[in-house]
Formats: structure tokens, sequence, C-alpha cells
């Protein structure tokens, strides 16, 4: 029974710093994404040309992403935009989803 309780103790400090390791280079990973975008943006002033750059680059380093893209605001109404991936919802009906919901409470909209 000693012996048993060294090793699940033993297991959990390991497993705790196997998932503050990929929480590491996870955050490492967003770090160098977002530096990537903001040196391949910085001297672009065209809205259009920023999200398409954007897309494409969120779309190709995250792995599992099968949609990335913007949806946005014209006249009240939320259509899309540039994006990457499956079939798009071209208007979303007003103050319901995740979208609405960002925009509502003023928050970013992230889904994985």
């Amino acid at each position: 029974m000693f012996v048993k309780l060294i090793l699940g103790i033993s297991m959990k400090r390991r497993y705790l710093v196997d998932i503050n390791k990929r929480f590491v280079n996870k955050a490492k990973k967003y770090i160098r994404i977002k530096q990537q975008i903001m040196d391949l943006v910085k001297d672009i002033d065209n809205p259009l040309s920023r999200m398409v750059t954007i897309n494409a680059l969120l779309h190709h380093k995250m792995q599992g992403f099968f949609w990335t893209g913007f949806y946005l605001i014209d006249n009240g109404e939320l259509l899309v935009g540039p994006y990457q991936g499956t079939l798009a919802c071209i208007l979303l009906k007003k103050n319901t989803g995740v979208c609405w919901a960002g925009i509502n409470q003023k928050k970013n909209s992230y889904r994985s």
C-alpha cells in the first residue's frame, strides 16, 4: 500500500508537469503567431487585406481549426466576411449564437 501511494503521488506530479508544459508551449505558440500577424500587417492599411492575411495564417498554423474568419457588422446585421474553411452562414440572426453574444458582451469570440 505504501508503494502504491508513492507511485500515485509521483504519477500525479508528472501529470501536472505535463499539463503545465503543454500550457506553456501553447502560450508560446500563441505569442509567436501574434508576433507573425503583427509583422505581416504592420504596414498594411487595408482592413480586407489584413483580415485575409490573418485568416490564412491562423487557418494553417492552428491544427484542428476547421473554420477561421470574420463576421462584419453592416447596417446592424452580422454578415460573413473573409474566411477559410467550410461554408459559413452568410447572415447571422440578430442577438443569437456565440458571435452575437460576443458583440453584445463586448468580448472576443473564440471556439476551439
